[in-house]
């Protein structure tokens, strides 16, 4: 990050983030926005501070611990440059961990990416994708129920992605266009599968569905301690516009 991101550009990409990742229940407070899935990733189960507000952040803080609670959720605030200053030294004092840090990173679409022969692209609805995906990635059939739910929830147009070898699927992937944006989501490769190219094949199949959709430019979320995935989306020309953490209420 060489400099500030433009306030805009933040809430837009936020936003789009939104959008792409739905919660399947949220309520509003003076400039909060609290979002709920089942507790199903904390994107989707967390606090995103839009607006400065007026009201007292203890008592805002309060409300949204009131919330979680009742939910049986674990308390979460997702912290961005859109945040006030003065939230994280109130969360710590309530004694509140730093979870993940993570940056947002977006990038140009070239021409020379392709779609790949051995990617597949459907929509939300395939419940191969879904079936193959949660055993890949450990889903109860509980978290299986809300992901359904949640890819049920996106209004913008978007795609699955998987890559099959001997019947198996073994690499994974989501895209969402919107706004001249293709943003990336439950990139996944199996163990043992791993270093081999799926992943590139995969995004570079789903930046060029999300060109055909009128998309300029890809964006995405990434922990900022996975080098791995940052290695590869470097490779992309992805560049970090900012970063955000998530704050989640030590357990008593």
């Amino acid at each position: 990050m060489e400099q500030e991101p433009a306030p805009r550009l933040v809430a837009e990409l936020e936003e789009i983030s939104r959008n792409a990742w739905p919660a399947l229940r949220q309520a509003e407070r003076d400039g909060w926005l609290l979002r709920q899935a089942h507790g199903h990733t904390k994107r989707a189960n967390s606090v995103h501070t839009l607006l400065p507000g007026s009201e007292p952040l203890t008592d805002k803080i309060a409300w949204a611990e009131t919330c979680f609670a009742r939910a049986g959720l674990a308390s979460v605030f997702r912290l961005t440059p859109l945040s006030p200053e003065e939230l994280e030294d109130a969360l710590v004092e309530r004694g509140y961990d730093l979870v993940e840090p993570s940056l947002v990173q977006v990038t140009e679409l070239q021409s020379v990416w392709s779609y790949a022969p051995d990617v597949a692209l459907t929509g939300l609805d395939d419940p191969a994708w879904l079936a193959a995906f949660a055993q890949a990635d450990g889903l109860s059939e509980t978290q299986q129920t809300t992901l359904r739910a949640m890819l049920a929830a996106i209004v913008p147009n978007a795609r699955l992605a998987r890559i099959e070898q001997h019947g198996e699927a073994i690499a994974f992937g989501m895209a969402v266009a919107e706004r001249g944006y293709v943003s990336f989501y439950d990139m996944l490769t199996r163990s043992g599968h791993r270093r081999r190219g799926h992943g590139r094949r995969i995004m570079e199949s789903l930046m060029a569905w999300g060109r055909d959709q009128g998309a300029v430019r890809g964006a995405l979320q990434v922990v900022e301690a996975n080098a791995p995935a940052r290695a590869l989306y470097a490779s992309f020309g992805f560049r970090t516009i900012y970063g955000y953490r998530y704050r989640v209420l030590r357990p008593t």
